[in-house]
């Protein structure tokens, strides 16, 4: 049988668990099943359409496509992240534009949804990211001041950066989870950082930046030790924001910087965290989580050091829904 990208298709009775393997790899010829589609719509009248012909109109499409599926649900407007399904199950939307979904995870909170006819704009994938934001302000020197030696610590001690985008204010890093970080400095520029084994993918993000190679964004994550590139350097003296954003990972338990390089010293204050999860570039769950300030010694960490411990908080938390759902905010207890 040929493949259209299904690698795996529960039993109908099975559970909705998420599958050991990716079920989607590719797409359907969406052309060809749309064409099939208003071809064979034209031989129905539509008052006399119901959704057992439809269903069976949908099986003879995705059989025509050598694709095999039998749970199929008719709908005249296309799931969310909400909506109760199995993996595997067909979600088949025939108004002016043809979609055909696809549930490819359920975890209790949340479904995901591939659109089989679709180029990706509307997939329903949640995706749990950690954002890391703290402000940083001028408190000496030149210009607007130094940030180095960022490091993120896990359960084993600090992450050590491993690889790092050269940009000047949104660079894209990994770090590896060794305990090593307050040690080492021995990152690698990388045009585009991917996450091996043991590692976290993140993305830095400022405003500001002074705009000479040896000062960009990518600098923070140095050790400094006296020379000038080995930190970062805003333009001017004020505050401004630094956000860290991580996927796919553990929540840190602890947020580590120096506000010092060449030309001058920074302050980090008003430190926020929390893990939120995303459809697309929307929020739609978040949950805060304490920052406790800690004493850094300057024989451990250096001068001009700043630490913070990251804990869990319990507290209620707002799930913001999206346009795919037009239920109005509901509040929930994060367990």
């Amino acid at each position: 049988m040929k493949d259209y990208g299904i690698s795996f298709i529960p039993d109908i009775n099975q559970g909705s668990k998420e599958p050991s393997e990716p079920i989607v790899s590719d797409k359907l010829n969406a052309q060809k099943v749309n064409e099939l589609i208003d071809k064979k719509l034209k031989l129905f009248k539509e008052e006399l359409v119901n959704k057992e012909e439809l269903k069976s109109l949908i099986e003879e499409i995705l059989q025509d496509q050598n694709f095999q599926n039998t749970n199929i649900k008719i709908s005249k407007t296309p799931p969310n992240y909400n909506t109760q399904a199995k993996v595997g199950e067909i979600w088949a939307v025939l108004e002016s534009k043809k979609q055909l979904f696809i549930c490819t995870a359920n975890d209790n909170d949340f479904t995901s949804w591939v659109d089989l006819l679709g180029d990706g704009s509307n997939d329903i994938i949640p995706k749990e990211k950690i954002i890391i934001t703290f402000d940083n302000t001028t408190t000496g020197g030149q210009y607007g001041g130094c940030m180095s030696d960022l490091r993120l610590g896990f359960e084993n001690g600090f992450a050590t950066p491993n690889k790092v985008q050269d940009e000047y204010e949104n660079a894209k890093f990994t770090m590896t989870k060794d305990g090593n970080g307050l040690n080492r400095s021995d990152f690698t520029i990388d045009s585009n950082p991917i996450a091996g084994e043991n590692q976290i993918l993140g993305t830095i993000k400022t405003s500001g930046i002074y705009q000479e190679t040896y000062h960009k964004i990518a600098h923070v994550f140095k050790k400094y030790n006296g020379g000038a590139d080995e930190c970062c350097l805003w333009s001017s003296s004020g505050s401004r924001e630094v956000s860290i954003e991580l996927e796919n990972t553990p929540m840190p338990n602890k947020l580590f910087a120096r506000g010092n390089g060449y030309y001058g010293q920074t302050e980090i204050t008003n430190v926020r965290v929390k893990k939120s999860i995303f459809i697309g570039e929307q929020e739609i769950q978040s949950e805060d989580f304490n920052v406790e300030k800690l004493e850094a010694s300057s024989d451990t960490y250096g001068d001009y050091a700043f630490l913070f411990e990251i804990s869990k908080q319990d507290q209620i938390v707002m799930k913001k829904e999206l346009n795919l759902n037009p239920k109005k905010n509901k509040k929930y207890k994060k367990m």
